[in-house]
């Protein structure tokens, strides 16, 4: 495991992210896996573990529906979380027959995912 831990962090010293995601799962580091599939762009893996904000975000990017149930559950317990929940939520969008209220619709949607991705992107 240590061997591969080293492996995970050279190849993600190179930028080989998926590679070092790959080395990282078989160091057993779940968070530093998820880490390295984030930087790599492999939205389901990134959303396996790792910071709950960061989950939230690449669950909406993977695209494969509602969030996870652990997911619901944090936010529950957490307004920030919560927040997050609801601008990444893929609820079904109502039908609206007047298309300016579908616009307007979208564009909220919009400003919410914006707010909380400003957050997360300036995190440090």
């Amino acid at each position: 495991p240590s061997a591969a831990g080293a492996r995970a962090a050279a190849l993600g010293a190179l930028g080989r992210y998926a590679e070092a995601a790959d080395a990282a799962a078989a160091a057993g580091e779940a968070a530093l896996e998820a880490r390295y599939a984030w930087l790599a762009g492999n939205w389901r893996a990134a959303a396996a573990a790792g910071d709950a904000d960061r989950r939230i975000l690449a669950a909406w990017m993977a695209g494969d529906g509602a969030m996870p149930a652990e997911l619901q559950a944090a936010a529950a317990d957490d307004p920030t979380l919560d927040a997050w929940l609801d601008a990444f939520s893929r609820a079904e969008v109502e039908s609206r027959e007047n298309m300016v209220d579908a616009a307007t619709e979208a564009l909220d949607a919009a400003r919410r995912r914006r707010a909380v991705m400003g957050e997360l992107l300036s995190d440090g």
